[in-house]
């Protein structure tokens, strides 16, 4: 935990350093971000669906989708709902598995329903509709 939450300072300080700010990166941005931070290569999905998702997750390639939070109904979240980017590195017939270190979240499940609801509700607030970001070296 230690180790990811100085990853985590240190990746704010940059785009503070390179954005002047620590803004919340539309899924074309995090790509972006990624490439210019880490060096990966990435691929934003547009319209995506769960066999799209499923097909990325296969080849295994974790997939990065934007999302508001209380749309995905864990407890976990405060008070206040807000836009957040949702790491998915596995499934099953029901679920998406996810690892979230917003709330201490590794292997949470979500109903691919509750999981698109949460996509969904991102729109009005980014503009993005069901996106999703694929980064490989």
């Amino acid at each position: 935990p230690q180790k990811a939450n100085d990853e985590m300072l240190e990746m704010k300080a940059w785009q503070v350093a390179n954005y002047g700010s620590e803004p919340d990166l539309s899924i074309e941005e995090l790509g972006l971000f990624m490439q210019q931070y880490y060096g990966y290569n990435y691929k934003v999905f547009k319209n995506i669906t769960r066999d799209n998702i499923q097909r990325e997750i296969s080849a295994g390639r974790p997939v990065m989708v934007p999302v508001m939070t209380h749309s995905l109904k864990n407890p976990m979240y405060g008070p206040k709902s807000v836009y957040h980017i949702l790491v998915i590195k596995g499934y099953n017939a029901q679920n998406a598995i996810t690892n979230d270190a917003g709330v201490r979240g590794e292997n949470q499940e979500y109903s691919w329903d509750i999981l698109f609801s949460a996509i969904d509700a991102q729109t009005p607030k980014m503009g993005q509709g069901r996106e999703m970001v694929v980064a490989t070296k």
